[in-house]
């Protein structure tokens, strides 16, 4: 099967109002799979509320959904806060709400969010 991705994605399609990017790297790890690193900073203060932090998660599941959208049937999109303590990669569906509520809670655990860090997966799904 041949694959091809008519889109790409810039660092400005990752852009969430009320933050400026930190860090923004691309690695491909292996012919399956490109990982983006982005990390999100605050624009007008020196730590994000809780509130903002949840705005970012929000704001993020719809960027990497519509992303999903533009891209072909067998590329799945993963994501993994790290900045959370969160140990899994969150596959992107239809409904997170699970996997918000999780993030969440791991937000209100959290004091002084500085930077929200952030891998997306770009995963090729070969059928075999």
């Amino acid at each position: 099967m041949k694959n091809t991705i008519s889109r790409s994605f810039e660092l400005k399609d990752y852009a969430i109002q009320g933050t400026k990017f930190g860090d923004y790297w691309l690695k491909l790890e292996d012919h399956k799979k490109l990982k983006t690193e982005i990390s999100y900073i605050p624009e007008n203060s020196e730590f994000f509320t809780k509130e903002q932090a949840k705005n970012v998660v929000n704001n993020l599941f719809e960027i990497l959904k519509g992303f999903k959208e533009q891209l072909p049937e067998n590329i799945e999109v993963d994501v993994l806060f790290k900045s959370f303590d969160v140990c899994k990669t969150i596959p992107l569906s239809e409904d997170n709400t699970i996997d918000k509520k999780d993030l969440y809670a791991k937000i209100e655990d959290k004091n002084d969010i500085d930077e929200i860090l952030v891998n997306v997966y770009f995963i090729v799904k070969y059928d075999l």
